[in-house]
């Protein structure tokens, strides 16, 4: 999915900001065989882990030059000999730790974590760019609720988002079944989705009585379609509801300055061959995401973008 994502560059307007290589488009697929037709919106029948298994599969599957080690944390990197990187990381989650040197790492977690990963590679005042008090991350809340099918949205869109005037603790509402009316029900129900702020009580008593809170959350989120969507005898039949810790990078004022000096730095120190990648760094949608990964390849292999 996310090659041929990529290949859709070529069917943007005429003059593209950027243009994929030609070492990356010739292993691309066919952008048709991917993308949905006519969709502005699309989803997978199966959930996002379809794609992660997917390249998981396609990237085990590869070749005896290809190995994929799972449940295996990197514990530090460091520069190694003849330029190249010494990685340790932990075998199936152990204490013992093995070495390799390898000649370039993709860092794709979040930047908290790349902090203890890199901070015996770089001086602290540079690690502290990407720790939480530099570069907060939000919980949410998030509750998605199956009702019963007269509960229809007013109007037929993805969703909504709220203002802080309106409701500090509401972020916006997706109308699932508008945007992906495929996953819905044989019976007819309506979905949606709420996403929220967590309140700091739900925070402090997740640990200790998740029902309780789980409890709360449905009827925060009952309250805000009533109350937007008036949706007054909304009856639910099924419901998902969780609170997602750090999911949401912050990027504060000059973070775009920040994360320049940070990735020159790493390349001062020694560490060309390592790449920040993901949406810690260059934007937190899908799009950026892919962007980040594509523009660190080329960075790699010294190919123009």
């Amino acid at each position: 999915m996310i090659l041929g994502l990529l290949r859709l560059a070529r069917m943007q307007p005429k003059n593209p900001k950027s243009r994929l290589p030609t070492q990356l488009d010739e292993q691309l697929p066919p952008s048709k065989s991917v993308t949905p037709r006519h969709a502005m919106a699309w989803s997978l029948s199966s959930g996002m882990q379809t794609l992660t298994d997917a390249l998981y599969y396609r990237l085990r599957d590869s070749g005896p030059h290809s190995t994929v080690l799972v449940n295996s944390p990197v514990c530090k990197i460091h520069p190694g000999s003849a330029g190249r990187l010494h990685v340790d990381w932990s075998p199936d989650n152990m204490s013992s730790v093995q070495m390799q040197d390898v000649d370039a790492v993709f860092l794709c977690c979040p930047s908290y974590r790349t902090a203890d990963i890199l901070k015996e590679m770089l001086s602290p005042d540079v690690v502290a760019r990407l720790d939480k008090s530099h570069l907060p991350w939000a919980n949410v809340a998030v509750a998605v609720l199956e009702l019963e099918s007269p509960a229809q949205p007013p109007v037929r869109a993805f969703g909504h988002l709220v203002p802080r005037l309106v409701d500090s603790n509401v972020l916006g509402v997706i109308y699932d079944s508008v945007a992906f009316p495929n996953l819905d029900s044989p019976q007819g129900t309506v979905r949606y989705t709420v996403m929220m702020k967590p309140y700091p009580q739900w925070l402090e008593l997740n640990a200790t009585d998740p029902n309780r809170v789980a409890k709360a959350m449905e009827a925060k989120a009952l309250d805000v379609l009533r109350q937007h969507l008036g949706l007054t005898n909304a009856c639910v039949v099924d419901r998902h509801v969780g609170i997602h810790y750090d999911s949401i990078p912050q990027y504060p004022v000059g973070h775009l300055d920040n994360i320049k000096a940070l990735r020159e730095e790493i390349s001062t120190a020694g560490a060309s061959g390592v790449h920040l990648v993901g949406y810690s760094y260059d934007g937190v949608g899908i799009g950026d995401v892919v962007h980040s990964g594509l523009k660190a390849v080329c960075a790699e292999l010294n190919v123009a973008l």
